[in-house]
């Protein structure tokens, strides 16, 4: 939610945040995975990770693996010296074929003027295999040269080719070294149907009658199709889409940590397929590319904050021209904006709570912890006698200030001061005006029974007098 605007993100196959796979981080931590060594032509090593399974993105990083490390071996470079040598081994094989078609030419307008001028027509109508073994005993000595020529030419040219042949078979068989023997049977099968399938079908669907071959171009249709199990047709576009319309930066992450991320996703779009490759292509369908280091230094700055962005054209006077000009502005603002944010609750004043917050929705809130009546301290009471914890010195109603004893205004001889209702809280008025009803009431019923009892002891005794 802090990094991507609307829901855009949810069409991409590669979002900001990687995605993870609870079921493959289980099976990666029970079965390690193998390495595979590779000595490069410096005669240094490198060590690559065969890939058993995974995320999209894991996939798409090993599979640039693959052709960083076929890269590295010199494999693509001696395939295309390999291809330049056949080309020209195929030129001089066409410049013998046509140097000894003209011997042959010259050789026959030779021999004519030295056959017999009798042989009728008999002899022109032999054949002409007949008239050779008939005729001269030997062909001309620029044939022999031009034929042996030739031979030399063909057998250069077929050298030629073996060679790239076998270039090609490493270039194969390398890529699917570095995957595992689960991995690789779709890899096979890809293969088998672009290479040595009569008719095969290319990546814009149409239907070729000639065989393929391994070369380097159809090594990349390959690992495109590969890619293809994976993701589907339009991912670059989808990629492309997520970095220019739905990416922001988000407010927990520092700024060099966002850019390197965001140059990391427009990396991966020369190696996504996309629907240049696919039969959706038209004459208006364009192959995706990164974008530029300028045109990404503009989005970069439009995923920024707007405050940023105000203070980028305050410091600045032009639009932004390269990514690592415009790091060094924007953590410049970032630094700012820190020192303005507010202090932490370390910075605050002795006595005020941080507000506390809940780890989860499920979760009750902390309970605010209770002041207790040790916190209360009263001078006056701890020195003269008396309850020292319940009150402060200022809230002192039995001694004054210099250590005098005070005076109630009802009852002078008292020790306990006279409490008003403005001291009390509403429990101590209920509970005193409920013990003055009682005190009134019980003093009203003695009363009465009083004067009850009076009246009974006349009626007695005029009574007695009678």
């Amino acid at each position: 939610m802090e990094c991507e605007r609307g829901v855009g993100g949810k069409n991409s196959p590669i979002r900001y945040i990687p995605e993870q796979d609870p079921i493959q981080e289980a099976l990666e931590t029970k079965h390690q995975p193998t390495s595979f060594k590779l000595t490069l032509p410096s005669g240094s090593e490198m060590r690559m990770t065969r890939w058993a399974s995974g995320t999209p993105e894991h996939f798409l990083i090993h599979v640039r693996g693959a052709i960083h490390a076929i890269k590295e071996m010199g494999l693509n470079t001696k395939f295309k010296e390999a291809m330049e040598a056949v080309e020209t081994a195929t030129l001089d094989l066409d410049i013998a074929k046509t140097g000894y078609k003209q011997e042959l030419k010259k050789g026959e307008g030779d021999d004519t003027p030295q056959q017999a001028v009798g042989a009728g027509k008999a002899a022109a109508d032999k054949p002409k295999k007949l008239r050779k073994a008939e005729g001269e005993d030997s062909p001309p000595a620029a044939v022999v040269a031009a034929k042996a020529t030739l031979d030399k030419a063909r057998k250069e040219r077929n050298e030629a080719q073996d060679r790239a042949d076998v270039i090609g078979m490493q270039i194969f068989q390398l890529y699917g070294n570095l995957l595992t023997d689960e991995a690789r049977q779709p890899w096979e099968k890809i293969v088998k149907a672009q290479t040595d399938t009569i008719p095969w079908e290319d990546l814009r669907g149409e239907v070729h009658d000639k065989k393929a071959g391994k070369t380097w171009t159809s090594f990349l249709d390959c690992v495109t199709f590969h890619l293809q199990s994976v993701f589907r047709p339009d991912a670059a576009e989808a990629v492309k889409f997520y970095i220019t319309n739905t990416l922001k930066k988000p407010n927990r992450v520092p700024i060099r940590q966002f850019f390197v991320r965001v140059e990391q996703l427009n990396c991966y779009l020369e190696s996504l397929p996309g629907l240049f490759n696919s039969p959706k292509a038209n004459s208006a369908t364009k192959p995706v590319t990164p974008l530029e280091d300028a045109d990404l230094a503009t989005h970069l700055l439009r995923m920024c904050p707007v405050k940023w962005q105000r203070q980028y054209d305050l410091m600045e006077n032009s639009t932004p021209v390269s990514t690592r000009a415009l790091l060094m502005v924007l953590e410049n603002i970032e630094s700012n904006v820190e020192l303005d944010d507010r202090p932490s609750s370390k910075d605050k004043a002795k006595g005020t709570d941080s507000k506390r917050k809940t780890e989860s929705k499920d979760s009750r809130p902390p309970k605010k912890a209770k002041k207790g009546w040790t916190e209360k301290h009263c001078s006056l009471c701890k020195k003269h006698g008396g309850a020292h914890t319940t009150h402060n010195t200022k809230e002192c109603r039995r001694y004054n200030s210099d250590g005098t004893r005070k005076k109630t205004g009802n009852n002078p001889k008292a020790d306990k001061p006279s409490r008003d209702k403005d001291g009390m809280n509403f429990a101590q008025i209920i509970r005193a005006e409920t013990r003055k009803a009682v005190r009134a009431a019980f003093k009203k019923s003695n009363r009465s029974n009083k004067r009850r009892r009076h009246q009974r002891d006349s009626d007695s005794d005029s009574d007695s007098d009678y």
